[in-house]
């Protein structure tokens, strides 16, 4: 399995997505999972736009993507929580920092043994987690 970035799920909602992207997107349906971050990362960026058209395709975008990944999306539980604090301070210890988001993100994935989908690999480098870019 993979788990899908922000970044990937944001790539989507742009007047013209990068074609490659798309692509690797519908070839890998079956594998991509979500995490519970992404979807609350996703609707923050809604929540803080005004009234309107934009919004309203978003929050539509938002409640498609819910519908389209039911029974794949992976939450921060208890175990992710164990496993982000082990990922932050051996980052740290490193030199690195890892961002609360991305590093509940690569907590989840670690757990559930996936591999991470993203533009930014250089976020998730401290964590060890397997990262996959849909844009190269």
């Amino acid at each position: 399995m993979i788990l899908l970035d922000t970044n990937v799920l944001s790539e989507l909602t742009r007047p013209l997505p990068e074609p490659k992207v798309v692509r690797w997107l519908e070839e890998n349906d079956p594998l991509l999972a979500l995490p519970s971050i992404a979807l609350a990362e996703l609707r923050y960026g809604i929540a803080r736009l005004p009234t309107g058209r934009r919004r309203t395709s978003l929050l539509d975008f938002w409640s498609k993507t819910r519908e389209r990944f039911v029974g794949r999306i992976y939450s921060f539980d208890e175990r992710a929580a164990e496993a982000y604090g082990d990922l932050a301070a051996a980052a740290e210890r490193i030199g690195r920092r890892l961002n609360i988001a991305d590093g509940q993100i690569a907590a989840i994935a670690k757990v559930h043994r996936m591999a991470i989908a993203t533009r930014d690999a250089n976020d998730f480098a401290a964590s060890g987690v397997s990262v996959v870019n849909p844009w190269a």
